[in-house]
């Protein structure tokens, strides 16, 4: 059940360079995402000494509205949502006075309904996250906020010069989300499954880099950190999606994971069974899987 790999590299030992393994395993499902978060001990070491390439690079090419291979996920359900407010005051309008449907009052009252509906969403969506939260049915906002522009002369460069760059194949997500604290950083990537047949036949595929400075290389080995490991492997429905969610981290030196309790579990993995339906989820049953490692590393 190992999935990732994480090992310096072989010239620069202060890059970590992680990798997807088991590809002809994880090629059978319609998508798979992994996120990854890294969280260093040392209080010398903050979250800006950490770079993680190539994804930095194109969020902040993105956020400086350079070219870049990615581009910002729009969400249109306030859009959604104001338009079928406004088709809502249309019909009470049209049933109950028809003679005035047409008026410019009339218009303007559909208008206003529209630019109403568009503000309404942003705090019926945030109540909807918080009254959820707790319970086996959830909403959600969405995990990633960028997408891979996909037909573009630039995704065919950039795929060349990774083989390149990193001597073996690569895997470009369709999705990614970066966040960034004070201490920590968390990669979310979303894969398809055509990306990863293309390399079934592959023992690996790398997919990005940790960049520590030659300075605090030591220091994060030597204090300690840890990496925190969710993949999720989907099968895609007509209308729904299912997901089996393994969440495994590696504290120093020992692999284990949390359970619904909050209860750490040594040399474990933790798993869910989730059905997602747009923004809905459905927490469905949770295992644990004891003696096994999500991730390996090399360190």
């Amino acid at each position: 059940m190992n999935y990732l790999s994480i090992s310096p590299n072989k010239t620069y030992p202060h890059i970590y360079e992680v990798e997807l393994t088991s590809l002809a395993e994880l090629a059978q499902y319609d998508s798979i995402e992994v996120h990854f978060v890294v969280y260093p001990y040392s209080r010398e070491i903050s979250a800006e000494k950490i770079e993680i390439h190539p994804f930095e690079e194109y969020i902040e090419d993105i956020l400086d509205k350079q070219k870049s291979l990615y581009k910002k996920i729009e969400d249109g359900n306030n859009k959604r949502f104001g338009l079928g407010l406004a088709a809502i005051v249309m019909l009470i309008m049209a049933t109950f006075k028809p003679e005035e449907f047409l008026a410019v009052q009339s218009i303007v009252s559909v208008f206003g309904a529209y630019i109403a509906g568009k503000e309404l969403w942003a705090d019926l969506e945030k109540y909807l996250v918080y009254f959820t939260q707790k319970g086996k049915i959830r909403f959600f906002t969405g995990y990633f906020s960028y997408q891979l522009e996909r037909n573009t002369t630039f995704a065919h460069y950039t795929q060349i010069a990774k083989k390149n760059r990193y001597e073996k194949e690569t895997l470009i997500p369709e999705k990614i989300d970066y966040i960034e604290q004070s201490n920590s950083k968390t990669i979310r990537l979303s894969i398809l499954q055509e990306d990863i047949q293309k390399l079934a036949k592959e023992k690996l595929a790398h997919l990005f880099s940790i960049h520590l400075s030659e300075e605090i290389a030591d220091i994060f080995r030597d204090k300690g950190r840890l990496f925190g490991v969710k993949i999720s492997l989907n099968s895609h429905k007509w209308l729904y999606k299912q997901s089996i969610e393994l969440y495994q981290s590696q504290n120093n030196t020992e692999f284990g994971a949390l359970n619904e309790a909050n209860v750490w579990l040594p040399d474990s993995i933790f798993q869910r069974i989730t059905f997602y339906v747009g923004k809905w989820k459905y927490y469905h049953k949770t295992f644990v899987i004891p003696k096994k490692k999500l991730f390996m590393t090399y360190l």
